[in-house]
């Protein structure tokens, strides 16, 4: 049996609710403990309310969905955290507003962090390598916005690079540890250590080479 043919999405609103439906039903159902390759096409088809049909007029296959899941997430992460680099150029500034501002996107974006995470080492390879690649490029751009601050004027290319995957490993840290808990106590609490591990990083940069 062939797949129905996939139909653009395009100036259809009717078409595009029902798209979002199917991405809002993957995540939710991601909620429920279930992984992503775990997860069938009927299953989202029911959560999403439509037919198992109207899947392949916005999708191929669920790898497509779950890759337009990840390029979503990841360019809303990279959206909000890219206006704070570029405004600020205090460090302790920076830290107290992109800490700040990834509670705030936590908040917003719980279900596509939470696929995010749990899909980086998941067993679709698909997946994996976009994730993966995403990370990289917000690495890369954030490795950038660090070459041009004063405390990172004695590293080479190779260190500040070191230290943009440092401060990434820790934001990430930070995000599996405050989706894991409901409790406000808990999320301030990590909210405060987040700052304090990244105040150590960026005051440790400038003398690493005088140690090291």
């Amino acid at each position: 049996m062939s797949k129905p043919k996939k139909r653009s999405t395009r100036n259809d609103p009717r078409r595009e609710r029902t798209r979002r439906a199917l991405m809002d039903a993957a995540l939710e159902l991601m909620q429920e403990a279930h992984s992503f390759n775990a997860m069938s096409l009927r299953e989202v088809a029911r959560e999403a309310g439509v037919v198992p049909s109207a899947f392949y007029r916005h999708f191929d296959d669920m790898s497509a969905l779950g890759l337009a899941l990840a390029m979503e997430s990841l360019e809303a992460m990279r959206a909000e955290l890219g206006v704070i680099r570029h405004e600020l150029t205090e460090p302790r500034l920076w830290i107290e507003e992109s800490a700040n501002a990834f509670e705030r996107y936590l908040k917003e974006h719980h279900q596509s962090t939470h696929f995010l995470l749990r899909e980086r080492y998941g067993s679709n390879p698909t997946l994996r390598q976009a994730i993966a690649q995403g990370l990289a490029l917000q690495q890369s751009e954030l490795s950038t916005d660090l070459a041009r601050l004063p405390l990172a004027q004695h590293l080479d290319n190779e260190q500040i690079a070191d230290l943009s995957a440092l401060v990434v490993n820790t934001v990430i840290s930070y995000a599996e540890a405050a989706l894991a808990t409901e409790q406000s106590t808990q999320k301030t609490a990590l909210k405060r250590r987040l700052v304090t591990q990244l105040r150590l990083i960026f005051a440790g940069a400038p003398h690493w080479n005088a140690v090291s």
